[in-house]
């Protein structure tokens, strides 16, 4: 029925009374129940506001409707609230029928300043409705200001000006507003200082004229009431600086020639200070200049040096530098100032601007950023163009900046910039490094420093504050190593100063060397070292000393005799010392006032080097005890240009054939030479003239090259004027002529390179990283990509090869569409085709229902779209999943939507009743599944019906669950539901998003889902039944996430934020609560180390260090006061504590029995540590107590948390709860106790603290505490006493307290009561002590196997096992550092982990490590562990140690335990892993598992227990099998029954006897002994053939001559038996020793050695020789090969090798090791194989074994492969190990180089690998020829390493005799006639000028202060390059370190160079025979291949 309801409205308006009508119609549903309609709030959102800190009180109303609330009396709304997720408590509450919306506690607006939650008004538990919530709560002034330090000291000079700065002070507030505004003033009057307001500096108003000020300072905030901090500053006024410093000019000019490069030098600036010692010492800086000039240079604060820092042109000039100097006053700087004129003049060339040759990027480097400018100039002012010569798909050149092109790799890429102009060109060459964790190292200004510290003085002083760069994170400085840290200094690992302390003088006296360290605390492997040299001076006893241990000088060659090149200076000597020159027989001479002279010209071209070192000797005289020093002096010769460049041939032809003219192709190569050392290899080609000057580039060698176009086909020959160039402009030149040989190329075969199909398709799966090689019908074709890779997905390779960079994912991008262009190489013209690809889905799961079946109850007239029921299904690969009906009979009525709700979609009429079973099927596109869905539907019953029973909700069987659950924990718990009217519960989580993370089945299960990355989480679980009508209910869950490890490690995350649990505490007593009480406790969340608490007035409460409230002072009205938590003095959180306080209705006081109960608290408190048995809250005491006449407490139900009975004391009466008093272990509670009745025999508190260290005092220590009492109107003094008399402690009668023994790590706190007696009277009080630590405790190491094996061709830093200790101290003491000596492996002084440190080529097989772990405690303690190391070359299973000794299984030793660990090859082994296995397992008695450890598997059983097994253990992979055996004694047992009489007992209990092996049988070994009272014999316990024993005596001998090898040490156990008892003969041994019963003894029988046994070499061959090659080529000391030998005696003495037979000599053995390494160069050698002797020697037996050594060389046994793959790509292992298995024998890589065709010309795409071959039973290397055969018979397996072809390198050494000597006759008349051109060249030209022009060395820094090695650039050269160079080399002493200087004269830009090199050198190898080859057929390769080959 429905009802129509018709109204009219009418719109008008006032002005025109026009009016406007409309009909609206309400239909009204009179079958639609009024109860369905939901509720409606009068607003969407309410907002109110409090202030803070107000009481609880009503803010605010909210008010719903509903249409049945009118209608019906019953009918009402109930209101509640909803808290978001992220709250656990929300401090609001709403009355539920009112709506009235109030605080539950006092709100603070620092803590939080807005709420938002929701309200609910329910009509029904499911017909409900929200609206929103938000209260602001208004800030208060209830902060004060806060000084951050208030006390505060600054030292000034006596004559500073007014207005000079003194010092700042800062405050803060934690209030807002103006509440938070601050303002500073002086609360000192008529003082000389002001101070700013609002700043708060602190400045000089007048002059100073006392030595000392004290002044306050207040602070004050603008809030209402205000409130203020007051701090104190004290001012020290001392002596003055009365001198400022001069320079030797007014103004200085220098006159410099264009261009200017980065880092040339301009001039030098020098300034005075007559001011004795700091005060006198000058520093520099440039001014700032108003046209910024000053930003192009820079300065050298102590030696005044300018320098350009960038490139400078003749348009800069001229420019006007101001420059000021500046005193090192401690108080006051005096400072100068003066100016520099540069004017800068025109030069004539073209030429780069300093650029690097090496550039270090990150992988994370932006697409399009810049790397570098590139710079050059040209004096003709013509225009310059730049482009790189060769292609490279990640960099591209825009202009004159190279940038990132494409998504960046890691790897090496060399690059050749040029510049050039119409006329001429320029090349660089410059190598991009791509770092992945470039970003990451931090980066120090310079390595070494050196300083000089007075030991004069006070201390601790300031030497110096490193301060190193980061780009991204934190720093930490540490030394290094960090322990022991160096005596006398100090490091803030923060601020990285670094202090002497008063140790210095004491223990210093030479110069100190320190490393100082700073590491990325973000990323602690990345770290970078600073070198420190501190020499100790002294101005009251000085030491003899040069002020600089080093000194560097430079000579020209064309200086004068007797002229001075510098001066040395000696400190410390009251009289002249007296000095001299070593060697003194050199050119250089000294005088005794320090002053180097030239002794006798020099000659650079004749010299042996370029670079001298002399020792100088000061002696000094007039002392008793004469003094010396030493100091190097190293001296550079700078050569002079005396000669200019002469080509070798004035006339050169080339002939190039046209089919190779290609751009880029090698024409020839011209060479010019200069006898200036200098200009060797220095000299620069260009082409100035000709007719194919714009065909051809030249590079820096002289090799000439065609240029980027094609040479075109009307050209067959061309001429070129070429120029050698050297630096001062001198010059020869050539005429050089090329012919062009062959026919043109036709028009028809120049196309573009064409692909087979297009477009290109390539399906994918998604998830994945393959490749796609792309394919054309041509050859030599270059692919790039050209568009469609916006986002660097893809790489495509120049070869063709397309990969997948980053993984594809289907759902973000279906497909994508590639171009790719293809280019051959010669031809203009380019294809493109489009590459679509296309992502698969990667999809291994179906999805599955959480239910087998779903059922449920429908009626008939449900609304259309009411949910029915909910499916739920989940998919493992998380794809998306569809919800669909299986056939029509369920479809037609029912609909479900994604989410897996089951509603009607059709009208009731068309609705069938009964039941309706329907298949539901869920897919996720690819697979599916199926369960059954059962509906009944019922139609609706008349009235007359009989009714049904009313529907009940599910009930929860808690109100709320609390999980705790680890982090990766994936059950998380069971909630329980059950229905009173048995109905079936389906449970589900609200919110929707929380099902994400958690699901939870039908029978209430919850599961994780999800990685949970928060530590709290708070949701609803709902419990519908299936009723008629459905009802539910909720229930609240919370789930704590426990940290993990590495977040709770300070170490490794970054650091948690202390904070309290809540923001405000609030609880109510009762008036009258005695002192002591405790009322509650607060919660800290986060890191609680070194965190102290503290109220703010503490008038009434106290809190000790565990959050524990106490009362100190009787309770009247409501307390109001902050807790504050500090840290090292600084303030980390605070909480305000309310506890209201209610009038108690008892007057009296009793005293009785106290009754614990319990203690309503917000949290729950901390047990507290007893120290005996019985806790002290069970044991009756007396205190004083509040009568039980109406005890209550007042809260509110929801605030009430019951504490455990056994944590708080209470008073318990029926009527209620009452505070009583609680054990308080807190100091706070000792300072603000009151007596409770000063009238009666009572202690004056009724609680005490004390404090002691932890230790083991033998005789007692006296604790500073003695309880006293008010005693009255007593005449006998009281006697004291300790209750519990199990403690540690003793109480005097006197009240003094004794403590025995205390350990921290057992007992942190004793509580226990104290009684005083005196005339019948009796008064007990708590005393609490609290045990303080100390480092008392060793580093403990974890459980760690007793053997690691690693290969012995690990790299350089490889990580190879991890050590851990801990320490039971607390923090700091419990922090551990490791320490190693050893020179093959290291050890992170933090983690413990240990890494490769050396080369292992040459370590033994085994390294037998100490480990050491120290703690940071005061003594620091230290522990040890041992680790062994074996070391494997080959990946043949080999036992290392063999034999075994016997290994003892002790009786108590659990199954499962570690026994030994037995290695034949590495543990982690990436090639083939090795299997063990016991050929016997006794029955399944042991077990070996895969990593070669022994284990225990069971008990062994008595018949089992007591003899030796000997396990047999194998070792196998694919490449061998060895064995070993192990002997295993395993300990008996004794039984436990029947024991003989105790009448006859050994008195040893362990008898050691020892024999010698091979000694004759009936030996006597020893006599054992026993007391008896009766007849008695001896028996062994268990028979043995070796021994026997005589029945009588007792005394033992063996049977017949023993083997040390066979067995070392028996265990003999002999029974003393009575005569008149049975011997018991099933007794088993239960421990050889330590377990004996008293009628038994041990009898330990060890087998002495004696050298029987001769030595063994390890690894011969089956022909029993030794086999070993060598390089032909191979450099001095090269190792050849390791003879090992083996002894099997214990002490086999020192083993000897020796080495003997014809060229013996050319072999140099160390007979201690038996390294063999070569000693005469092989190279000249004819000699194939040595036929040599190797001897080893014990001592007393000689072995002697043939050695064969096979020299390798390419003519003879070398074969040459092509590989299609860059050499940087290849791994030799696999290589290796491929040919092997292919050849059938031992295959080895010589070398592997880049490819060198045949005319010179590099491919960095291929490359060149040397291999040769071994002969599987002599070891000799086979022929090449063979060699060559075998590979071309197995060509087929040589296609999958790419390897194109197998050729043989001809060196020509088989050419003719008569040839050679031919050649050799006229190679010694051309060298005669050029030598005698060149001496008569240098007579005429010996007398040049003398180069002015200033150039230093990149080696050397001219007259600098500090003197020693310039450093590295370490903004250019690789940190990991220099840490592992670093780590590998020993800390060079400073008085002793040298440098190698650079002969080369180069100039500042180069400087960067050369430190690169130092580094590739310390890293570089031998040459190679690739080399050699080449350098024999007169081949000369490009630049590029060159440095390539250096590599090698």
């Amino acid at each position: 029925m429905s009802i129509v309801y018709v109204f009219l409205l009418l719109f008008s308006t006032a002005m025109w009374q026009n009016e406007a009508r409309a009909q609206v119609t309400v239909l009204r549903d009179a079958n639609r129940d009024v109860m369905s309609a939901m509720p409606r709030f009068d607003r969407e959102t309410y907002r109110f506001s409090i202030n803070e800190n107000q009481q609880p009180e009503v803010i605010g109303f909210v008010r719903a409707f509903h249409s049945a609330i009118s209608s019906s009396e019953s009918v009402r709304l109930t209101y509640s609230l909803i808290a978001p997720a992220h709250i656990d408590e929300l401090p609001f509450e709403i009355h539920e029928q009112s709506g009235e919306v109030s605080t539950s506690r006092p709100l603070d607006t620092e803590q939080k300043k807005f709420y938002r939650f929701q309200v609910r008004a329910c009509l029904t538990q499911t017909i409900c409705s929200t609206s929103d919530v938000i209260v602001e709560v208004v800030d208060v002034n209830d902060n004060p200001p806060i000084f951050t330090n208030r006390k505060l000291e600054a030292t000034v000079e006596s004559d500073v000006p007014p207005g000079t700065r003194i010092v700042k002070l800062f405050a803060k507030d934690a209030d807002a507003g103006n509440n938070s505004r601050l303002s500073f003033a002086l609360m000192s009057e008529n003082e000389p200082f002001s101070i700013d307001p609002n700043s708060g500096q602190l400045t000089t108003s007048q002059s100073l004229t006392r030595p000392l000020y004290t002044i306050l300072v207040s602070v004050s905030d603008a809030g209402v009431p205000q409130r203020s901090d007051t701090a104190e500053v004290t001012v020290v006024v001392k002596g003055t600086n009365p001198s400022p410093p001069a320079f030797d000019q007014k103004e200085y000019k220098a006159v410099i020639a264009a261009p200017i490069r980065a880092g040339q030098v301009i001039g030098e600036v020098r300034a005075t200070d007559p001011d004795p010692g700091m005060e006198g010492l000058v520093t520099y800086k440039l001014l700032r200049s108003d046209n910024n000039d000053h930003q192009k240079f820079m300065i050298n604060s102590k030696t005044g040096v300018i320098s350009a820092i960038s490139p400078l042109s003749l348009e800069d000039g001229p420019i006007e530098l101001g420059i000021e100097a500046t005193d090192n006053g401690k108080n006051l700087k005096r400072k100068v100032k003066t100016n520099m004129k540069i004017d800068i003049i025109d030069s004539k060339t073209l030429k780069f601007l300093p650029l690097p040759t090496t550039v270090y990027i990150s992988t994370e480097k932006a697409v399009g950023s810049v790397i570098l400018r590139v710079s050059a100039v040209s004096t003709d002012n013509e225009n310059i163009k730049f482009r790189a010569l060769q292609e490279n798909s990640q960099f591209v050149m825009d202009g004159d900046l190279l940038r990132v092109a494409n998504h960046l790799v890691e790897g090496e890429s060399i690059l050749s910039i040029r510049a050039e102009t119409d006329t001429v060109h320029v090349d660089h060459q410059l190598k991009v490094i791509v770092m992945s964790d470039r970003d990451k190292y931090p980066v120090f200004p310079q390595l070494t420093y050196d300083f000089d510290v007075s030991t004069d003085g006070h201390f601790p002083r300031i030497v110096h504050q490193f301060n190193a760069k980061l780009g991204a994170g934190t720093l930490r400085y540490t030394f290094f190593p960090p322990s022991p840290a160096p005596a006398g200094f100090y490091l803030d690992d923060k601020t990285g100063e670094l202090f002497v302390t008063s140790q210095y003088p004491e223990t210093k006296r030479e110069t100190v060397f320190v490393v100082v360290r700073a590491v990325n605390m973000q990323a602690n492997k990345f770290y970078s070292d600073v070198g420190v040299a501190i020499t100790p001076v002294s101005t009251t006893n000085p030491t003899l000393r040069f002020q600089q241990p080093n000194y560097n000088f430079e000579v020209y060659e064309s200086l004068g005799e007797g002229e001075a090149i510098g001066t040395i200076s000696v400190t410390g000597s009251t009289s002249p010392a007296k000095l001299s020159l070593s060697p003194d027989t050199s050119f250089l001479g000294i005088h005794q006032n320090g002053t180097l002279f030239l002794a006798q010209k020099v000659d650079a071209e004749e010299i042996e080097s370029l670079s001298q070192e002399f020792t100088v000797l000061a002696e000094s005289s007039g002392k008793e005890n004469p003094e010396t020093a030493r100091a190097l002096i190293h001296v550079a010769i700078r050569d002079v240009n005396e000669f200019q460049p002469e080509f070798d041939e004035d006339d050169v032809e080339f002939s190039l054939e046209r089919g190779v003219a290609t751009p880029g192709a090698t024409i020839g190569r011209v060479q010019a030479h200069d006898q200036d050392v200098s200009e060797k290899n220095r000299l620069i080609y260009r082409v100035v003239g000709g007719s194919g000057r714009k065909l051809v580039f030249i590079q820096e060698d002289g090799t000439i090259i065609v240029g980027d176009e094609q040479i075109p086909a009307a050209v067959d020959e061309f001429d070129l004027i070429i120029e050698a160039v050297d630096r001062n402009g001198n010059h020869d030149s050539t005429h050089v002529i090329v012919y062009i040989d062959g026919a043109p190329t036709s028009s028809t075969e120049e196309h573009e390179p064409l692909f087979p199909a297009e477009p290109l398709v390539w399906n994918v799966t998604e998830g994945t990283t393959q490749s796609f090689q792309l394919q054309t019908a041509s050859d030599d074709v270059i692919y790039r990509i050209v568009g469609g890779n916006d986002d660097g997905l893809f790489e495509l390779s120049s070869r063709g090869e397309l990969k997948i960079v980053s993984e594809l994912d289907r759902t973000r991008q279906k497909s994508y569409t590639l171009q790719v262009e293809a280019k051959k190489s010669g031809v203009a013209k380019v294809a493109e085709v489009t590459v679509n690809i296309n992502p698969t889905i990667s999809n291994a799961h179906a999805p599955k229902f959480t239910r087998d079946h779903y059922s449920g109850t429908v009626p008939l007239d449900a609304p259309i779209g009411f949910p029915i029921v909910t499916m739920e299904a989940f998919d493992e690969d998380d794809d998306p999943v569809q919800y669909t009906f299986k056939g029509t009979g369920c479809a037609d009525q029912l609909g479900i939507d994604n989410s897996g709700r089951v509603a009607y979609k059709v009208a009731m009429k068309d609705r069938t009743t009964g039941s309706l079973e329907c298949t539901v099927v869920v897919s996720d596109g690819e697979h599916s599944a199926e369960t059954m869905l059962t509906l009944l539907v019922q139609e609706n019953e008349e009235v007359e019906t009989p009714q049904k029973p009313p529907n009940h909700a599910p009930t929860f069987s808690m109100a709320e669950y609390t999980f705790t659950i680890p982090q990766n924990s994936t059950d998380l718990g069971t909630v329980m539901a059950t229905d009173p009217d048995g109905d079936l519960i389906d449970f589900s989580i609200e919110p929707t998003e929380y099902r994400n993370l958690f699901h939870v089945d039908s029978s209430g299960r919850i599961f994780v889902r999800g990685p949970l990355e928060q530590q709290r989480y708070s949701f609803l679980v709902v419990a519908e039944d299936r009723g008629s009508p459905i009802l539910s209910s909720f229930v609240n869950v919370k789930v704590l996430v426990e940290a993990t490890q590495e977040q709770l490690d300070p170490e490794a995350s970054s650091p948690q934020h202390f904070q309290f649990s809540q923001a405000v505490y609030s609880w109510r007593v009762e008036s009258g609560l005695p002192v002591g009480s405790i009322v509650g406790f607060v919660k800290p969340v986060g890191v609680t180390d070194g965190i102290s608490y503290s109220f703010i007035s503490g008038d009434y409460l106290a809190i000790d260090s565990d959050g524990r409230v106490a009362v100190v002072k009787p309770l009247t009205e409501t307390v109001n006061d902050v807790v504050i938590a500090m840290k090292n003095g600084e303030i980390l959180a605070e909480t305000r504590i309310f506890v209201g306080v209610e009038p108690s209705e008892a007057t009296t006081r009793i005293l009785g029995p106290v009754t614990t109960t319990q203690v309503p608290s917000t949290e729950a408190p901390a047990t507290s540590t007893q120290s005996s048995e019985e806790s002290p809250s069970s044991r009756t005491s007396e205190l004083p107590t509040l009568p039980p006449a109406t005890p209550r407490i007042t809260s509110r139900p929801s605030q009430l948390t019951l504490a455990p009975t056994e944590d708080i004391s209470m008073v318990s009466t029926e009527q209620g709860p009452t505070l009583a008093p609680i054990d308080l272990p807190t100091r706070a509670v000792t300072g603000r106790v009151i007596p409770l009745d000063s009238g009666r025999f009572t202690f004056t508190s009724p609680i005490y603290s004390a404090f002691s260290l932890e230790g083991d005092f033998k005789s007692g220590i006296e604790l500073e505490i003695k309880p006293t009492l008010a005693v009255q109107g007593s005449s006998e003094p009281p006697s004291f006493s300790i209750e519990d008399t199990t403690l540690p402690f003793f109480l005097t009668p006197e009240g003094k307290l004794i403590m025995f023994e205390a350990d921290r790590e057992r007992h942190e706190s004793y509580l226990f009561t104290i009684v005083a007696k005196a005339q019948g009277q009796m008064a007990r009080a708590r005393l609490n002590v609290t045990i303080l630590d100390v480092n008392d405790n060793y580093p403990r190491f974890q459980a760690h196997p007793d053997a690691v094996g690693i290969s012995r061709t690990m790299h350089l830093g490889s990580p190879i096992y991890q050590l851990k200790a801990v320490d039971l101290d607390k923090f700091p003491d419990n922090q551990v550092t490791y320490s190693l000596n050893s020179p093959w492996i290291s050890i992170d002084s933090r983690e413990g982990l240990l890494r490769v440190n050396g080369d292992l080529q040459a370590a033994p097989e085994s390294l037998d490590l100490t480990v050491e772990a120290q703690d940071s405690g005061k003594p620091p303690l230290k522990s040890e562990t041992h680790l062994r190391i074996l070391i494997f070359k080959q990946n043949i299973p080999k036992f290392l140690e063999t034999p075994l000794e016997v290994t003892q299984i002790p009786t108590k030793m659990a199954p499962g335990a570690h026994i030994k660990t037995l290695l034949a090859g590495p543990t982690v082994s990436e090639q083939d892993t090795i299997l063990y296995r016991l050929v016997d397992t006794v029955n399944g008695l042991f077990e070996i598992k895969h990593a070669g450890e022994l284990v225990l598997a069971r008990r062994p059983l008595d018949n089992e227990a007591g003899r030796e097994y000997q396990l047999n253990v194998t070792a196998e992979n694919s490449k061998g099998t060895d064995w070993v055996v192990l002997p295993i004694f395993v300990e008996g047992r004794l039984s436990s029954t029947n024991t003989p009489s105790t009448s006859c007992q050994f008195q040893q209990k362990v008898y050691r006897a020892q024999v010698m092996e091979n000694s004759g049988a009936h030996d006597a070994v020893v006599r054992v002994q026993a007391g008896c009272q009766k007849k008695f014999r001896y028996a062994f316990h268990t028979q043995s053939k070796e021994f026997e024993i005589d029945s009588q005596s007792g005394q033992i001998y063996t049977t017949e001559p023993l083997d040390r090898e066979t067995k070392s040490t028996y265990f003999l156990t002999v029974n003393v038996i009575e005569q008149n008892r049975k011997r018991q003969s099933d007794v088993q041994v239960e421990q050889l020793s330590s377990k004996l019963s008293p009628w038994q003894t041990l009898v330990v029988v060890t087998v002495l050695d004696d050298n029987d046994n001769a030595p063994v070499f390890l690894h011969m061959l089956p022909d029993s020789t030794l086999a070993a090659v060598v390089d032909q080529n191979a450099n001095l000391m090269s190792p050849v090969t390791h003879l090992q030998a083996r002894d099997l005696d214990v002490l086999p003495g020192n083993l000897k090798f020796e080495l003997e037979g014809p060229e013996a000599d050319s072999f140099f053995l160390n007979s201690t090791n038996g390294l063999v390494q070569l000693a005469k160069s092989l190279e000249k050698s004819d000699v194939e194989h040595f036929e040599l002797q190797a001897t080893v020697t014990d001592g007393k037996h000689a072995v002697h074994v043939p050695l064969n050594i096979y020299v390798l060389s390419v003519d003879t046994n070398v074969v040459q492969l092509t590989k299609n793959t860059p050499h940087s790509d290849i791994d030799p292992s696999a290589v290796e190990r491929k040919l092997t298995e292919i050849l059938g024998m031992d295959t080895r890589i010589l070398v592997a180089q880049p490819f060198v065709s045949d005319d010179g010309k590099t491919d960095m795409k291929k490359s060149h690998v040397f291999v040769y071959s071994l002969d599987n039973l002599s070891q000799k290397p086979i022929s090449r020829d063979e060699l060559k055969r075998l590979l071309m018979a197995h060509s087929d397996g040589l296609h999958p390493l790419q390897i194109s072809s197998v050729s043989l390198l001809s060196t020509g050494n088989a050419a003719g005799n008569g040839q050679f000597l031919l050649t050799v006759v006229l190679l010694v008349v051309l060298i005669a006639l050029l030598l005698f051109i060149c001496a008569l060249i240098m007579c005429c030209a010996k007398r040049r000028a003398r180069n002015t022009a200033g150039v230093m060395e990149g080696a050397y820094m001219i007259n600098s202060v500090g003197s020693g090695p310039r450093p590295y650039d370490v903004e250019n050269i690789s940190r990991l390059t220099a840490q592992n160079v670093l780590a590998g080399r020993p800390l060079p002493d400073p008085q002793e370190h040298r440098i190698d200087m650079s002969s080369n004269d180069t100039d500042i830009a180069l400087e960067r160079d050369d430190t690169t090199r130092e580094f590739s050198n310390s890293v570089r190898e031998r040459p190679t025979l690739l080399q050699s080859a080449l350098q024999r057929q007169n081949i000369h390769p490009s630049i590029a291949n060159d440095e390539e080959l250096k590599k090698f």
